[in-house]
C-alpha cells in the first residue's frame, strides 16, 4: 500500500473518530438540557376543583426529579418517571375558596391562585359543542328575558369556564376564565 492511500485512510479513520465525538457530545449535551416543571394546561389560576373527590394534579419535568404538590393542608411528593411525568393525587376536598396552590421542584416553582373548590360540570357532545357561547352579529341568542338579565346583571363570579375542544384549549392563555363583565360583555341579547 503506497503512503498515499495509507495517509488517506489515516486521515477517514481520524475524521470518523471525531465526527463520533461530535455527535455523542451534542446528543449527551441535548440530553442533558434541563426540562421545565410544566403542569397540564387545565390547571391555571381560576380554576375549579371538584369537592368531596380524590383530584388528580399532573404534569412534567425532568425524569427523576422530585416534585412537591401544596394546597390547603395537604402536601403531596411524587418523583417524576423515566419520561419526566408525574402525578399527585389530593384527597379530597371540602368545597371553598379562594385558595392558592403550589408545585415545586428544588429550582422551580409554580403558584396558581383563586382556585375555588366545588363541583365541576362537563358538558359534551358532538361538534356542536365547540360553538361558542355567543353568536356572530347576524344571529341572536334565544333566550328569555329573565334569563339575559340574569347572565348580564347577576354577580357571576363564582362561575369559571375552561373550553376545552378535541384540538386545543379554546379560553385564554389555555386555562380558566372568571365570568366577569369583560366575559360577559362578549354575550349578545
Amino acid at each position: 500500500m503506497s503512503n498515499n492511500k495509507l495517509e488517506l485512510k489515516s486521515r477517514r479513520v481520524l475524521l470518523g473518530i471525531t465526527l463520533t465525538f461530535f455527535f455523542l457530545f451534542l446528543s449527551f449535551t441535548l440530553c442533558a438540557t434541563p426540562k421545565k416543571l410544566q403542569v397540564a394546561t387545565i390547571f391555571s389560576d381560576h380554576m375549579v376543583m371538584q369537592r368531596n373527590k380524590k383530584v388528580p394534579v399532573w404534569g412534567s419535568v425532568r425524569p427523576g426529579t422530585s416534585v412537591k404538590v401544596t394546597f390547603l393542608n395537604q402536601e403531596k411528593r411524587i418523583i417524576a418517571d423515566k419520561l419526566g411525568n408525574w402525578k399527585a393525587i389530593l384527597d379530597p376536598l371540602a368545597a371553598g375558596g379562594p385558595f392558592r396552590m403550589s408545585i415545586s421542584t428544588d429550582d422551580e416553582r409554580i403558584s396558581l391562585k383563586d382556585i375555588l373548590v366545588g363541583e365541576v360540570w362537563l358538558g359534551s357532545g358532538q361538534s356542536n359543542m365547540e360553538w361558542s357561547i355567543y353568536s356572530p352579529p347576524h344571529k341572536k341568542i334565544v333566550c328569555d328575558k329573565q334569563t339575559r338579565d340574569f347572565i348580564t346583571q347577576s354577580d357571576c363570579s363564582l362561575i369559571r369556564i375552561s373550553a376545552i375542544t378535541r384540538d386545543h384549549l379554546k379560553t385564554s392563555d389555555g386555562g380558566w376564565v372568571t365570568l366577569t363583565p369583560e366575559v360577559k360583555s362578549l354575550l349578545r341579547p
